[in-house]
């Protein structure tokens, strides 16, 4: 049998509370692991200073005798071991602790047991029994994300209380023993179902904020698509008009402050209408998108590549001279002519022509460099295509 949260994936296990998928638990007990260790070593402490501080009642009830001195031995060993698990989930590091809780917290258990056994008699049975029940309590409120640890724990505690009352005590008999264990099993009963709730909700509210989360990286992810969307050609994924203008007015405007050099070229796939009459508009779309990724794979990560329309492509390349632009211009004009395009089972060739400018003194703005990289595109088809023509 189990129940679930509110989101179908996210299913819990009827008695222990716990998510049913191992993985889906592994990763709610490495993000709350901190928290426990933290939670868990500070309860030790506290444990530790009181048994300390009840041996000034082991003083006044037995004074400087043997049972004193063995009670202290049983005492300081305890809080030693209490201590080093303090000391131990202080230092480990990363999510989950290197030593299991149970291994923890089981020796811990009987220790504390075995030191409250020297102080059982009719006398005392009362006020000892009602610190073992409050630390039953207190091992449910300390450990609400192990509901599995906290009843193993307390279930190995009473069983080890039991008997150390029945061999110390000698007015035990089997009857009141039975009514003796419903006692204890009464605190150890509630702070299950009070874990149980805990646990739950704890896990509830971990789905929830994993949930937020994914939805949190899916939007970012969907916005950054949209950016990119905006930004970019559908076809070719090179910038468009709208995006491309102001990086080349900032680059233009940054040249101009610190007289930089800076050059633009303007690309143009020479006879695309053939091409698309001769093997489709596919085909043509392949050509496109050839360009641009050849583009992208010679040009640097400060040059802006984008598409101006049609077959059109233009790059600015900033901090660059007209001479070094012609040259990365070349490199992209011989790599496409030497690339053989295949779409739909038919193989073909392109090439292009390019413009290449630079920044001149009495230039004022960007458009100034694109008028004259298209004139000297023009002077290259006009020389017989295929060529990079500087102006």
């Amino acid at each position: 049998m189990a129940t679930t949260v509110e989101r179908p994936h996210y299913q819990l296990t009827f008695w222990l509370g716990e998510f049913a998928d191992a993985d889906l638990e592994h990763r709610f007990r490495a993000r709350v692991a901190p928290a426990v260790r933290k939670r868990l070593s500070k309860f030790f402490l506290v444990w530790a200073a009181l048994l300390l501080l009840f041996g000034i009642h082991d003083y006044h009830t037995f004074g400087l005798s043997g049972t004193f001195l063995i009670l202290t031995t049983a005492r300081c060993a305890a809080v030693a071991l209490l201590l080093a698990c303090a000391a131990h989930l202080r230092q480990t590091a990363g999510g989950i602790p290197a030593w299991p809780l149970a291994a923890v917290l089981m020796p811990v258990t009987v220790a504390f047991v075995a030191t409250l056994s020297f102080l059982m008699s009719t006398d005392n049975l009362p006020w000892t029994t009602t610190i073992f029940m409050a630390a039953l309590l207190g091992t449910f409120i300390v450990l609400p994300e192990r509901l599995g640890t906290g009843t193993l724990v307390s279930i190995a505690a009473i069983a080890v209380y039991m008997v150390c009352t029945y061999l110390v005590v000698p007015e035990t008999t089997p009857a009141r023993m039975t009514v003796f264990g419903m006692i204890l099993a009464l605190p150890a009963g509630v702070g299950f179902i009070a874990a149980h709730r805990i646990q739950i909700a704890s896990r509830e509210a971990f789905a929830a904020l994993e949930h937020a989360e994914r939805e949190l990286s899916r939007r970012k992810q969907l916005e950054t698509e949209l950016r990119r969307t905006a930004a970019t050609d559908p076809l070719t994924g090179v910038f468009n008009r709208r995006h491309y203008l102001p990086l080349f007015q900032r680059e233009f405007e940054r040249a101009l402050r610190y007289r930089q050099p800076l050059a633009l070229c303007l690309l143009d796939l020479d006879h695309f209408k053939r091409i698309n009459d001769t093997y489709g508009h596919a085909a043509g779309d392949t050509a496109l998108r050839t360009i641009a990724d050849i583009c992208r794979s010679e040009l640097r990560e400060t040059d802006v590549l984008g598409r101006l329309g049609g077959e059109e492509f233009v790059v600015l390349l900033p901090n660059t001279t007209a001479e070094n632009a012609k040259a990365a211009a070349e490199r992209i004009r011989a790599r496409l002519a030497a690339t053989e395009i295949v779409e739909g089972g038919q193989r073909f060739r392109v090439s292009t022509t390019i413009g290449v400018t630079e920044l001149r003194p009495g230039d004022r703005q960007i458009d100034d460099l694109i008028q004259r990289a298209d004139h000297a595109l023009y002077v290259g088809k006009e020389a017989g295509r295929n060529r990079v023509q500087l102006t």
